[in-house]
Parts: C-alpha cells; sequence; structure tokens
C-alpha cells in the first residue's frame, strides 16, 4: 500500500517556491552529444524510494499544511500528554503532492545530497545550461543529473573495452550511495542501474550505448491516446493539456 497526500489547497494561500527548477534536465540536452568512432556510453542509475516523503521541511511550515479533518491530541501523543482532549490539526513535515513548490524544493534537497558526495557542478547535466565543451573528451567520464528523485550518471568508454565495464560501480555512484545512506535517504535497489550500455534516461531509451529513442510502450500509448481524443465529438481543456503533455 501507497501512502499519498495530496495538497493543492496549500497553493491558494502560498506562493510558488522556484527552488532548484531551472535546473531540471532535458532528455534532447543529449542529441547534441558527439562519440567518437569505437565509443559507447554506459549508465548507472538510483531511484529514491517515496522522495515526496522522506525529507523534513521546516516546523514552521507545518501549520500552512494542515489536514482538514482534527484529531484529539490524545491520538497522536497518547493519554498521557497535555490536553488530551484537546482537538488538533495535524501538519505535514514532508513535501505534500500536488504543492506547486514540491518539485522545486525535492530537486534543491537531492542536489545537495549530490554536492555533499562531491559530484561537481561543472559536469551536472541541466535545462538551464547546455552541454559545454569541456564535457566531451576525458571530461565525460563522470557527468551526472537529477530529476527530482532520479540519478544518472553517463560515461564514455571504448566499445571494445566494454565488457569490464558492465555491471561495475562508478565512484560517483558509490559516493552518492554512502551520502544516501549518511542521511537515511532511502533508495531502490530493484532499479539500480551500475554502467550499463542500455537502459532508461529520463523516459527515452539508451540502445546499445550510442542511440537515444522515445520508449516503444509510451509512443504507442500517446498515439492510442490521440486517436481516441480524435473519435471525441468534445474534449475539455485539461484533457488536452493532458494529451500535449504526453507528446512533449
Amino acid at each position: 500500500q501507497r501512502f499519498v497526500v495530496n495538497m493543492p489547497a496549500a497553493n491558494s494561500i502560498l506562493e510558488t517556491l522556484e527552488g532548484d527548477m531551472g535546473s531540471l534536465p532535458l532528455c534532447n540536452t543529449w542529441h547534441s552529444l558527439l562519440l567518437d568512432g569505437g565509443e559507447v556510453v554506459v549508465i548507472s542509475s538510483d531511484d529514491l524510494k517515496c522522495a515526496f516523503y522522506i525529507f523534513r521541511l521546516p516546523p514552521s511550515w507545518a501549520p500552512y499544511l494542515c489536514f482538514s479533518e482534527r484529531v484529539q491530541r490524545s491520538e497522536i501523543h497518547g493519554p498521557d500528554c497535555e490536553r488530551p482532549n484537546e482537538w488538533v490539526h495535524i501538519g505535514l513535515i514532508v513535501v505534500p503532492m500536488g504543492w506547486t513548490s514540491a518539485t522545486g524544493v525535492v530537486q534543491h534537497i537531492h542536489r545537495n545530497l549530490a554536492r555533499l558526495a562531491g559530484l561537481p557542478r561543472s559536469l551536472e547535466v541541466r535545462r538551464d545550461r547546455p552541454l559545454l565543451d569541456d564535457f566531451f573528451g576525458e571530461a565525460l567520464m563522470g557527468v551526472w543529473q537529477i530529476y527530482l528523485d532520479n540519478l544518472d550518471l553517463m560515461e564514455v568508454v571504448d566499445a571494445k573495452e566494454l565488457a569490464r565495464w558492465i555491471g561495475t560501480t562508478s565512484n560517483a555512484q558509490v559516493a552518492m550511495r554512502q551520502v544516501y545512506d549518511a542521511w537515511q535517504v532511502t533508495r531502490s535497489v530493484d532499479k539500480a542501474v551500475e554502467r550499463q550500455p542500455a537502459g532508461k534516461i529520463l523516459g527515452s531509451q539508451l540502445v546499445d550505448g550510442f542511440r537515444v529513442r522515445g520508449p516503444t510502450e509510451a509512443v504507442h500509448g500517446v498515439v492510442q491516446l490521440t486517436l481516441h481524443t480524435l473519435r471525441r465529438p468534445r474534449v475539455t481543456k485539461k484533457w488536452l493539456q493532458v494529451l500535449l503533455g504526453r507528446w512533449v
């Protein structure tokens, strides 16, 4: 079971925090990556578990992120607490879904974990900065990107030596995992990828270490949704926004 907290109502009283929204990477950034003959890319990745509920917010934010239902204080603190019969609201001190600031806040926290791990900001892939010339050649060893709860690490290796790289763990990935453990940040072991020439990058698929394409299942799903939309006599604005968002 999964416990999901959705608090869009908070947006009516809170200004949106930009946080690190500008650093969210885009998959098409990688279209400018040029490989020399005989080179391939290997990717490593880690995915955080329940990322929106493992990062603690300042307690002063709790009054603005309250549940509507009231409970007696004793239900939270036990019958021996002060004022056990007092009715109170429960305030959230983790990041809720539906909050417009959630993306920027989670991105900011995860990038700070990368800073603690020593990942160079100069080798970070982000939407507000194109791939620089310095990223190419030897500098490409260790290029990284963070998209909310997902960490991706990309390295260029000699295709002839690919076999000895596959399945090994990079120093950057080891450093990030040490920081996760130190801060008790849980990650999904099942979703972990360690130096593979194929895998998903922001929804796109890396194939054979040098080709990036859209995932087949996702493309089929968007086409089916588009055809279904065209057959309908009329659709809502929200429906069209969802459809266009899928294509983007």
